[in-house]
């Protein structure tokens, strides 16, 4: 099934093989198995894709007052995917030509929209203010904390 898969997304504690491998190694026996992409997540400390010739690419997740994680991880993925399709990157064709560039702008949209998601109690996704919008409008949202100003634009 890994074979026909082009972006995998593994939290790392996923990858809690009782194999005596590096995470790195890990991610690597993923990648030759199919995947274009792995996308390694570590919680609230960041996420990282490794892709093409074993590139990865580090992006830090934004530090904000957490309230609740409930619904965080599914907005940081709707968020990831909706990006890339918002450009015309999800395609089997374009997702093996993505660069560097491509996946550092796609990562830190989803990290905004996940860290704005964490702003309020409940399964609450800021995915419908900002999954399809512009991307200055979730970094000027996360910017501006806190909770009532994205509660409000969630509910509109």
């Amino acid at each position: 099934m890994i074979a026909h898969v082009e972006i995998l997304k593994v939290l790392d504690e996923d990858l809690d093989w009782p194999v005596p491998l590096t995470l790195a190694e890990k991610v690597k026996t993923l990648r030759e198995k199919g995947p274009e992409i792995v996308l390694l997540t570590k919680g609230s400390a960041d996420a990282t894709p490794v892709f093409g010739d074993d590139t990865l690419v580090h992006v830090p997740v934004p530090k904000v007052k957490v309230a609740d994680t409930v619904g965080v991880g599914d907005t940081f993925n709707g968020g990831f995917l909706a990006f890339l399709s918002k450009r015309g990157l999800l395609s089997r064709n374009h997702i093996k030509t993505i660069n560097e560039n491509d996946l550092e702008k796609t990562l830190e949209h989803g990290a905004r929209i996940a860290a704005i998601t964490s702003f309020w109690s409940g399964c609450r996704s800021a995915l419908g203010v900002c999954a399809f919008v512009d991307p200055e409008v979730c970094k000027s949202v996360l910017e501006a904390q806190p909770a009532p100003r994205c509660r409000l634009l969630n509910d509109k």
